[in-house]
């Protein structure tokens, strides 16, 4: 608060320390770090960082624990001038977790600032959130046993019954159970605690139980098939 007010009228707490008050990223900066619009504001104050702006619309700005500070959407895009892919991945995930995630609102930042830095990037990470298709259990099956196949990997049984559980896929012999995850069904927190109480279950009984998601199985195949031939491959456990 402190910094904003220092900074004059219309000045904001933004970029890296808007994203640890937010609770998206922490942040080790020494800096305090603001945004001004481009007449307002000193430009520069001891442990301040000062960011300019020629916009800086309403929209993009809110109050958070009593503090001015940019919105969610501005402060990723911020962000994106800053990270890397990797922590500007992690940094929307996150907006995700915590239910702070706005489609529309971020579009709208991004359709306002088309040139700023790393602007693609969010764009690339946001395309990329939403893009698993509605697949039924049985499409996500044709999915695994295509990529068997293609791999010269044997195929498994298909929703076999293992200590009362149905699985996906099973090699019996091998005592190797693999489990598709669509994000639909297994997004949930009740859906994610239920995947690791099976998970236990089947791993007591003796079983090896590795989990797929659709992006793996549709985007990395190779490594899909890598991480099966090496387990199909192992010794069993004693």
């Amino acid at each position: 608060m402190a910094a904003a007010l220092a900074c004059g009228p219309g000045a904001v707490v933004s970029h890296i320390t808007a994203a640890d008050l937010w609770d998206l990223r922490r942040s080790n900066a020494s800096a305090i770090h603001v945004t001004v619009p481009s007449r307002a504001g000193l430009s520069a104050r001891e442990g301040i960082a000062v960011h300019r702006t020629r916009r800086l619309v309403a929209d993009e700005v809110t109050d958070h624990r009593a503090i001015p500070i940019t919105t969610v959407e501005r402060t990723l895009l911020d962000l994106a001038g800053m990270l890397a892919a990797g922590p500007l991945e992690r940094a929307v995930e996150r907006t995700v977790m915590l239910r702070l995630f706005d489609l529309a609102a971020l579009d709208a930042v991004l359709a306002r600032n088309p040139g700023r830095k790393g602007a693609s990037a969010l764009q690339g990470i946001v395309a990329n959130l939403d893009d698993e298709p509605q697949l039924t259990r049985s499409q996500l099956e044709d999915f695994f046993i295509d990529l068997c196949d293609a791999h010269a990997l044997p195929r498994p049984e298909t929703n076999a019954l293992v200590e009362g559980l149905t699985v996906d896929f099973l090699w019996r012999d091998r005592r190797l159970i693999v489990e598709t995850d669509g994000r639909a069904t297994h997004a949930t927190l009740m859906a994610f605690e239920r995947d690791r109480a099976r998970d236990a279950r089947l791993m007591v009984a003796g079983y090896r139980v590795v989990r797929f998601t659709y992006r793996q199985i549709v985007r990395e195949p190779e490594r899909v098939a890598r991480t099966l031939l090496a387990l199909l491959a192992a010794p069993l456990p004693a």
